[in-house]
Formats: C-alpha cells, structure tokens, sequence
C-alpha cells in the first residue's frame, strides 16, 4: 500500500517520525513523505531511507484562509496523482487531508 506521511515541517520527518517511516517499509509499504520544503534539499536524504518526498506548498504560520485553500490544493494535487489514498498526518496537516478526501470523493 503506498502511504502519504504529512507534515509542514520537514525536519520532523527525520528527526521525530523515522521510526514510524522505517517501520512502514519494513512492513512493505511505498511510503511518500510530503513536506513543505524544496524537494532538492530532502530528496536525497530520503531515498537513502528508501522512501520519496514530494514539496507541498504550505504556509506554516500563517491565518490567511486563501493560503490555507492553496495548501488543500497543492496536498490534493500531488497526493493523489501518487496515491490510492492511504495517509498520516499530524497537527493541522490531519484537517487538510480530510478537506482534500472529501473534495476529490
């Protein structure tokens, strides 16, 4: 199964949920890691982990409900070309996922 793992900061994927992403490709998941750096700066790191990572776009301080509207955008735009659409999120990445699960219903 592939499984999209969510956050709007990068560095957490590495740093707190590696774990998490090892053990999901243990268990024969394809796992794509999207985060809201540039794909340059992590690509490389994660496949060396044996996972993908995609850039979503995102504005992590942000209150603006336009920008809020273009992360549920550019998450459902690139998730599910990839996905069938199993996915973990965390913080307010949860509440995006399901905007964009129910859009594309």
């Amino acid at each position: 199964m592939k499984v999209a793992v969510v956050s709007a900061y990068t560095e957490s994927h590495v740093s707190l949920r590696a774990e998490l992403i090892r053990e999901m490709l243990l268990r024969g998941h394809e796992v794509v890691v999207f985060g809201g750096d540039p794909e340059e700066t992590w690509r490389e790191e994660f496949a060396k982990r044996g996972c993908s990572y995609r850039q979503f776009f995102v504005n992590r301080t942000g209150t603006n409900p336009l920008q809020d509207f273009k992360t549920i955008r550019s998450l459902g735009r690139r998730a599910l070309k990839l996905l069938s659409l199993s996915y973990l999120a965390y913080a307010q990445d949860a509440k995006a996922m399901q905007q964009v699960r129910n859009l594309y219903k």
